[in-house]
């Protein structure tokens, strides 16, 4: 599917970033039941990261090498190809928060991989809302904290997070809000949104760090890719 053509591709990449955030959901309740699986739903959620960087990476190459047949990719190629491919994976995985009861994240709730949701207002709180973005770990933060929940507390940070009727904002709304390019305010970066989120989890009882450093094991570094030799061998059939 990388390879067919780009909305294809898009699609795919798409739909990783909303399995990424339904399995996230589901790690609060394990971490609070006592549960290890969270470490589980952490490697899959780094695989299907890998699996679409690789993939696209690999696919990039495929198109370079129709167009130059018979030659090798040199370094400075190389490093312009695995740069794009970063760009386009993070660029395409999507945050689907879970918001409202995370007992509806069971096995009743299937997910609709032909019609995945767009995006909506958050006027009851409880849809799930897809926003682009470009760090795949405040989506899955974001997921698991959503699916807790949440009600305002009174910390500073409930403006950032909440409307003013008590129900979440949208991803992508604070996201949007917390852009300096969008804001004369206080604004906030991805990674401190993250951190946010995590205390968020922590307040409640529920530490993720575990699930991250299994899920970076797993990801990798999305600056980074497979490597060309590993490609011309195990994807070209070279020796």
């Amino acid at each position: 599917m990388i390879s067919s053509d780009d909305g294809a591709r898009a699609q795919l990449i798409r739909d990783i970033g909303l399995q990424q955030s339904y399995n996230a959901a589901h790690v609060p309740d394990a971490l609070a039941g006592g549960q290890g699986f969270s470490a589980d739903l952490a490697a899959r959620n780094g695989w299907l990261q890998s699996l679409a960087r690789d993939g696209v990476m690999a696919d990039m190459l495929d198109d370079w090498h129709d167009d130059h047949p018979g030659n090798d990719v040199d370094a400075d190629t190389f490093g312009s190809v695995k740069s794009n491919a970063k760009d386009v994976v993070t660029s395409l995985i999507s945050a689907v928060p879970i918001v409202g009861d995370p007992a509806a994240l069971g096995t009743g709730m299937a997910i609709d991989w032909i019609n995945p949701p767009e995006s909506v207002e958050a006027d009851s709180g409880s849809q799930p809302t897809r926003a682009p973005m470009n760090d795949t770990l405040l989506e899955q933060h974001w997921a698991a904290w959503a699916a807790t929940n949440p009600q305002p507390s009174g910390d500073p940070n409930d403006s950032l997070l909440f409307e003013p009727d008590g129900t979440i904002k949208p991803l992508a709304k604070v996201l949007e809000e917390s852009n300096f390019d969008n804001t004369e305010s206080v604004s906030s970066s991805p990674v401190a949104l993250s951190e946010i989120m995590k205390n968020k989890l922590a307040d409640k009882g529920i530490d993720v760090t575990n699930f991250d450093i299994v899920y970076n094991k797993f990801a990798g570094d999305d600056s980074n890719s497979i490597d060309y030799d590993y490609y011309k061998l195990n994807l070209q059939g070279e020796k």
